[in-house]
């Protein structure tokens, strides 16, 4: 009699699951179809919109919001105004695919991002005054102690595909320089990029990029770069670093850097060390001109091999190899000091 009981009592609960399952799924198609239909849409979007506008006080407007299967969500036509009114952020379409589980244990694993055709303009009114994209970290960071104690960083986002993007970084107060390239007026278009992002902490990263390219308004071309970054509070390693432009073809082993801790970075000249080998590369020097204009009409390549150790301002160079025509060939060791300051750079070297 008691393994009758059991048997009904199996049968119950797995009509019971299946019930319970068939309701889930029934529930997340309708909302999937409900928010497929254009008013839907619409009325979710500028409920996004509203809530976005106080929390970043700020003019935030999305047209469309569109949930698909397998937990894939789209966004269309973004813009996000600086305080002053003026676009900081236009996005013409956003699309993730995440994993809900995860979230029950406050990580966030997003299978993938893709971004295309984007134009972000950041820009400050001179060197001292705040960033016109300040008042977003003002409104992200958290206000007391409790909530920064509670606010451990889990995220992990596989893959991030970004198509026809354009970033712009301008001092306001500063002269532009047209032709060359000028760190306060920096504008880049064309940019393309493949990156991983394995795990994310508050004191870690797991990073990967696959592929990045990009133009830049001096005509400075990022044809390639690729590069694996593992980092905590108290080291960084960097593998698999290439670096190519039009001719030129830079790579190295494995980049070590150590430091106290992340604000050492905010004095990286003095208190970060590394050291690095560049394996034989070739670099042409007309594809720099846009940095260095005296080198524009210098077609000629060279290839080049070194070794670095130590901190940008007391630089060890053990060895140096150029190479270029048959009669410039180099061998070298080089130190350092003070490179920063040009006025009191020391430099220190061996010919063979």
């Amino acid at each position: 009699m008691f393994p009758n009981i059991n048997l009904q009592l199996i049968k119950t609960l797995k009509k019971l699951i299946q019930w319970l399952l068939g309701v889930i799924l029934g529930m997340y198609i309708g909302v999937i179809i409900l928010l497929n239909i254009p008013f839907v849409q619409q009325k979710t979007a500028a409920y996004v919109s509203h809530e976005l506008s106080i929390l970043l006080n700020t003019s935030v407007s999305v047209e469309k919001i569109n949930l698909g299967l397998l937990n894939r969500i789209v966004v269309d036509n973004i813009t996000l105004k600086d305080q002053s009114a003026t676009d900081l952020l236009k996005v013409t379409r956003l699309s993730a695919k995440f994993e809900i589980l995860p979230l029950l244990n406050g990580k966030i694993s997003i299978n993938s991002i893709q971004l295309f055709g984007f134009n972000i303009s950041l820009n400050k009114a001179n060197r001292n005054s705040k960033a016109n994209y300040q008042f977003i970290i003002d409104a992200l960071t958290p206000t007391n102690k409790t909530s920064k104690k509670n606010n451990n960083l889990d995220l992990r986002i596989n893959s991030i595909l970004i198509r026809r993007g354009k970033l712009s970084y301008d001092i306001l107060s500063e002269n532009t320089t047209p032709g060359k390239f000028n760190p306060s007026h920096i504008k880049l278009h064309n940019i393309i990029a493949n990156i991983s992002l394995k795990s994310l902490h508050n004191d870690s990263i797991n990073a990967s990029i696959k592929r990045l390219s990009l133009d830049e308004q001096s005509g400075l071309s990022l044809h390639k770069l690729t590069l694996k970054v593992l980092a905590n509070d108290k080291k960084m390693t960097v593998k698999n670093f290439k670096l190519e432009l039009a001719n030129t073809q830079i790579k190295t082993n494995q980049i070590e850097m150590s430091y106290n801790s992340f604000e050492d970075f905010n004095d990286f000249g003095n208190k970060v060390n590394f050291a690095l080998s560049i394996l034989p590369s070739r670099i042409t020097f007309k594809d720099i001109s846009p940095i260095v204009p005296s080198l524009a009409h210098f077609k000629e390549s060279i290839e080049l091999e070194m070794k670095l150790k130590g901190t940008i301002n007391q630089l060890d160079i053990p060895f140096l190899s150029i190479k270029g025509s048959e009669h410039l060939k180099l061998k070298s060791s080089l130190s350092f000091q003070y490179l920063l300051d040009p006025e009191n750079t020391y430099l220190y070297r061996k010919l063979d």
